[in-house]
């Protein structure tokens, strides 16, 4: 069976799956045993590496998905090169900024988010170089690898946050760049980089990458940051049944991820026919597909989360306004696909302005004006935003279908 599985493709599938369940592994583990002041300190933290590396991601990988069959083989070495880079600004940024607003050392918190940035970076970068060389099953036991170490180190969580963070993500680092080295070997690169072509792929990545940060930074902003920024009106216990929600009801993601893997070339032709008709059935079919996928898996997790945390009945309210916002920002990912493949980026940048003005003003709202606490506020103005994100892609690509 794990053949025919391997065979048809799927081996993708299985290796996100794998990744993103130990992110959710961590965060429900470390939710149960740890302190929630220390759940939140490396929650906190573990957030803004994330959004570092997801930074990383938009500057070096995405780019190199899509122009490495036209660049030389140097073009991987140049990337890795600019992720190491990058990883280095941010890092030096958010860490400073970090440390400024609390009692940490610089120069450690600035070393944890270079290796936790660069880890997530480059793995991104590894991964996508596996695919485009047609190696995808290395893939399953770099990963594994990292799974078994890091559940191994979860035996010795007693240790600080900060200590936590620094050693998963150093296991990711290490076995990404023996995957580089090797990948690099088996390429056979030259170790002379021609000036002219190094310049024209790193303009390419600048003029790729720039904008597509910009607008993951306003998405991370109003997926994450705000929970963070408006923390301090919450408890640390409410934060962490906040992250835990968000981590139970990720699941939704990885459909996501398999139906934007295997539809964007799909949405493309049929774009590229103007078939306006056939369009609107496979947005239907996903759209129902998904609601039926999603109500079960509702089911299942909110019935993990009322089993393991014995304080979750003062949470029911929130789970279920941070579910139903969790759906309208997942059934708006066809008009994000369809929109991405007509080349009108502008108008998912505008819908993500949209989506934090609506957060803000919401929270303002609902927060300062009605008798509610803030975890009410909280996840009430975010249904608000995720639907008029929804919405707002919704009214773009039905001008875009006239």
């Amino acid at each position: 069976m794990f053949k025919s599985i391997l065979a048809k493709g799927y081996i993708l599938y299985v290796e996100q799956g794998l990744y993103f369940g130990i992110n959710f592994l961590l965060i429900t583990f470390l939710s149960l045993y740890w302190s929630p002041e220390d759940f939140k300190e490396w929650a906190v933290l573990n957030m803004l590496v994330y959004m570092g590396g997801g930074a990383v991601t938009l500057f070096t990988g995405q780019p190199y998905l899509t122009k490495n069959h036209e660049f030389s083989k140097q073009y991987f070495a140049v990337c890795v090169m600019l992720s190491l880079v990058v990883a280095t600004f941010i890092a030096a940024f958010v860490g400073l900024v970090y440390t400024s607003l609390s009692c940490c050392e610089s120069v450690s918190i600035i070393g944890l988010f270079f290796v936790g940035i660069l880890s997530i970076g480059l793995y991104d970068l590894l991964r996508k170089k596996l695919i485009t060389i047609g190696a995808q099953k290395v893939l399953i036991s770099l990963v594994l690898s990292n799974i078994a170490l890091i559940m191994i180190g979860m035996y010795v969580f007693e240790i600080s946050p900060i200590s936590f963070l620094y050693y998963t993500h150093s296991i990711i680092l290490v076995a990404t760049i023996l995957g580089i080295i090797i990948v690099a070997g088996l390429d056979r690169l030259s170790h002379s980089l021609h000036f002219d072509a190094v310049r024209r792929q790193v303009n390419y990545n600048v003029k790729f990458g720039s904008p597509l940060i910009f607008g993951f930074f306003i998405y991370w902003i109003y997926s994450n940051g705000l929970l963070i920024f408006l923390s301090d009106d919450m408890g640390d216990d409410d934060f962490g049944m906040l992250r835990v929600i968000n981590n139970l009801l990720f699941f939704g993601n990885l459909i996501l991820v398999v139906f934007e893997n295997k539809k964007t070339n799909e949405i493309a032709r049929i774009v590229s026919e103007s078939n306006n008709r056939e369009i609107i059935i496979s947005i239907t079919k996903f759209t129902k597909f998904f609601t039926i996928v999603y109500a079960f898996g509702l089911f299942l997790v909110g019935g993990l989360f009322f089993f393991l945390y014995e304080d979750s009945s003062r949470y029911s309210l929130p789970f279920l306004l941070i579910s139903l916002a969790i759906y309208a920002l997942s059934i708006s990912k066809p008009f994000t696909i369809l929109i991405k493949v007509m080349n009108k980026n502008i108008k998912i940048f505008l819908s993500h302005i949209l989506t934090l003005i609506m957060f803000l003003c919401s929270y303002f709202f609902v927060y300062k004006f009605l008798d509610v606490s803030s975890v009410i506020a909280f996840t009430l103005s975010m249904l608000i935003a995720y639907a008029s994100f929804f919405l707002s892609q919704l009214t773009f690509c039905r001008k875009i279908l006239r």
